[in-house]
C-alpha cells in the first residue's frame, strides 16, 4: 500500500480483511481509492497433512480463539473458524480455467517451501 501511496505502483488486489485492516492501522491506505471489487469468495483453507487429526487441530484452533481478550480479536477480525468442504472451492475452478486460457498457460505450478 505504501507503494501505491507514493505511486510507485499504480493498481493492487488488496483482499478484504487487509483492506479493512489498513483503513484502521496504515495511514498510507487514507490515500487510495477502491476501484472495484471481485465475488466474495470462501478464505484461504487451513492445509494440514493428516487427514485424521483436521477434528482435533479444529477443535485446538477455536479453543485457542476462545481464549483471547475480546478486544484484541475484534482488533484483528477474528470471529472464530468456519468448516468447509472442498466443494466450496470449486466455483473458482472456472476462473482459474479461464485465466489459464487467456495467457496461454498449460500448467500452474506453485513452488514448494520449506
Amino acid at each position: 500500500m505504501q507503494m501505491l501511496a507514493e505511486g510507485v505502483a499504480d493498481i493492487a488486489t488488496i483482499d478484504a480483511v487487509s483492506w479493512v485492516l489498513a483503513q484502521r492501522y496504515e495511514p498510507a491506505a487514507e490515500t487510495l481509492q477502491v476501484i472495484g471489487f471481485s465475488e466474495p469468495t470462501p478464505c484461504l483453507p487451513m492445509i494440514s497433512g493428516v487427514s485424521r487429526y483436521a477434528g482435533q487441530i479444529s477443535q485446538s484452533l477455536m479453543r485457542g480463539l476462545a481464549t483471547l481478550d475480546e478486544s484484541l480479536k475484534a482488533d484483528l477480525l477474528l470471529e472464530g473458524l468456519v468448516e468447509r468442504n472442498v466443494s466450496d472451492y470449486l466455483f473458482l475452478s472456472p476462473r482459474l480455467t479461464g485465466a489459464m486460457q487467456k495467457h496461454a498457460l498449460t500448467e500452474v505450478s506453485v513452488p514448494a517451501t520449506v
